[in-house]
Order: C-alpha cells, then structure tokens, then sequence
C-alpha cells in the first residue's frame, strides 16, 4: 500500500489498524464448521526517513516484513532507520 504524506509512524499505525482487522476477522469453514482465524504480519518503509527512492522503499518494507514473521507473526515491524531498529 502507498501512503503519500504518510511518515513511518503514520504508516506503522496504519499497518496495525490493518493487522487488528484481520485478526479480528473470523471467516466460516466451507464445510459450515466454526470458523478459521486469519493473522497478518505487515512491513513498513517510509521515504526519507528509511529509503530515499522506490526500490529502497520496496526493500525496506519486505525486510522489516520478513522481521516481524521472524519475531513471532502477526505483527507490524518499521524498516531499519540509519542502521537501528526502530521500536515496535
């Protein structure tokens, strides 16, 4: 997703209303059978704070989300700022 005037912050808090949606979703088995609970985990990246163009960009909200399913799943994760990870 691509958030103009979004910042890291911004984009962070969005990636966690998404997250909590999702999590909250409870979708019916086709056999009619209760239900299956769908997580979501989410990387963001923002331009200048953690890229300076679109490639870097891509790349650092594929980094920070291969982070957050390494870190447990279901969960958001910021790119890494100047060499930090930032706090989640």
């Amino acid at each position: 997703m691509i958030l103009p005037g979004a910042d890291l912050d911004g984009a962070y808090e969005l990636a966690e209303r998404v997250r909590l949606g999702v999590e909250a979703l409870r979708v019916p088995r086709l056999e009619g059978e209760g239900v299956i609970q769908v997580t979501a985990s989410l990387g963001v990246s923002a331009v200048p704070t953690t890229a300076n163009d679109g490639a870097a960009l891509v790349a650092g909200a594929d980094a920070a989300l291969y982070r957050a399913k390494r870190d447990g799943k279901n969960r958001s994760a910021r790119a890494v700022v100047a060499g930090v990870v930032s706090a989640e």
